[in-house]
């Protein structure tokens, strides 16, 4: 049940969202990219995933299936944009060409599966973004 006082700052929150947003974003910076709090999170992770293998397996296999079923095409897309990496065909750059970050780890993102060497690289958070739009 929600008290008095948590009433009062989601109030608050939702009549000030900027000013919300700039207090979280330096609170995030401040605290959340501390080693401490880094190896929490991963020692955390790693047990909660050790407990849950099981329930969590099965579901993630299933969402996978499904893409595949439902997405013949992008399956050809993948493959065949890996395989021009492998061969030489085709370079990943350096940087995400949305925020411009210097990541190693690009994501090739397809606006049409149709013309899978048309790609857009992305960081993990552009691509998500991308996804939801």
């Amino acid at each position: 049940m929600a008290t008095e006082e948590t009433m009062k700052t989601a109030r608050w929150r939702s009549r000030n969202k900027e000013k919300y947003l700039v207090y979280r974003r330096e609170y995030e910076k401040k605290y959340s990219k501390t080693e401490k709090r880094k190896k929490y999170l991963s020692d955390y992770s790693k047990k909660w995933h050790s407990i849950n293998r099981e329930k969590r397996r099965p579901f993630a296999y299933e969402i996978r299936l499904r893409w595949y079923q439902d997405h013949p095409d992008g399956i050809k897309a993948h493959y065949l944009v890996r395989e021009a990496i492998r061969k030489g065909k085709m370079t990943k750059p350096d940087n995400c060409i949305k925020c411009k970050t210097n990541n190693k780890r690009l994501e090739a993102h397809h606006d049409n599966y149709s013309k899978p060497y048309e790609v857009k690289w992305l960081c993990r958070s552009c691509h998500i973004l991308q996804h939801k739009q």
